[in-house]
Order: structure tokens, then C-alpha cells, then sequence
């Protein structure tokens, strides 16, 4: 989450309302719309669930704003992925010995995802049973990091935004400091 605290600008503050309708506000908010925007297309497309929950949203507080771009909390599951018991990725999160294989089986069958892959069981076999044996081997092979959100949010993109808030408002701010000089 970007925030700016504004509390030394002094005389010039009034520049930068914090409201939801001041220009700062907009300006980020417009900006993390770009950005839910390109992490809709970079995310995985298992189902399209995941990147269609990217939604910017803005807070203004006191005398800062705060963007965040807001995803269905495994997000960071999809981005850094899970080692599993029989194969690493190097991830913080893995599944474990104990890890209950109905749990990811609950997370297959609700998201639909053996349907979206075309998935069919075998004659002798249910969707059911199908989907248990995949998560079976998601418990033991993991899921691979997809890095999604590092290759959109690069601090060549910070930097843009940096220079892009100082194109908008350094001016401005400038010449209403100088005005009231």
C-alpha cells in the first residue's frame, strides 16, 4: 500500500486536499486502476476469478492518502506459490505432512478449476474422485510461483509514479509555496 504523509508541507497543505474528490486522490486512485488493470491481464487464468477480484481503492485520512489495490485473499498463493511435500519453489508457504487434502480439494472443486481445464475423469471414476487424486498431487508437487504481481508492481513503476506525482503536483506546489512567499 502507497501512502504519502503530507504533514510538513506546511503553508501549501491546502494544495493537497485529502479528500475523495481532491486531485491528489484522484490522481492515485486513477493510478491504481492502471495498475488492478494490468494485474487483471497478468494474473493466472485457472478460472479468472483471481485476476477479476483486482480493485483499486483509496482512503484519505487525516492528511495522507492511501491506495491499495485489493485481491481474493490467496492472491499471494497464486504470486509466490506453495511447496509441497515432495517439491520446493523456495516459497514461504508450504504444504505439509499434516496439511488435509480436503481442504485444497474444496478449493478445486468450488473454484470449478478441473472444468475450466477440460478436465474429464476416467469411465471407472466421479469428478469427485478425480479431483481428490489432483489434490493429492497439488499436496505433493505443489504450486509453482507465478510471480504475477512482482513483474507488474517493479520499482521501474514506482519510479514512474514518483516522477509522475512530481510532473502533477511539484509545480503547483512550487508556485502556490512561492505565491505565498
Amino acid at each position: 500500500m502507497a501512502q504519502l504523509d503530507l504533514s510538513d508541507i506546511g503553508r501549501s497543505a491546502d494544495l493537497f486536499q485529502t479528500g475523495r474528490a481532491s486531485p491528489l486522490t484522484r490522481f492515485l486512485f486513477n493510478w491504481a486502476m492502471e495498475m488492478a488493470y494490468r494485474l487483471r491481464d497478468a494474473a493466472p487464468k485457472a478460472t479468472g476469478g483471481l485476476g477479476q477480484s483486482a480493485a483499486p481503492n483509496a482512503k484519505s485520512e487525516d492528511k495522507a492518502v492511501a491506495v491499495q489495490i485489493e485481491m481474493d485473499e490467496y492472491w499471494d498463493f497464486v504470486n509466490e506459490g506453495v511447496d509441497g511435500t515432495q517439491r520446493s519453489f523456495g516459497s514461504p508457504y508450504k504444504f505439509t505432512q499434516s496439511t488435509k487434502v480436503a481442504g485444497i480439494f474444496h478449493g478445486l472443486r468450488e473454484s470449478m478449476w478441473p472444468a475450466t481445464k477440460s478436465l474429464h475423469p476416467q469411465p471407472d471414476q466421479t469428478i469427485d474422485e478425480m479431483t481428490w487424486a489432483i489434490a493429492h498431487g497439488v499436496k505433493k508437487g505443489g504450486i509453482e510461483p507465478t510471480y504475477f504481481f512482482e513483474n507488474i508492481m517493479t520499482d521501474e513503476v514506482i519510479d514512474q509514479l514518483q516522477r509522475q506525482l512530481l510532473d502533477e503536483f511539484g509545480r503547483a506546489l512550487l508556485e502556490k509555496t512561492f505565491d505565498n512567499l
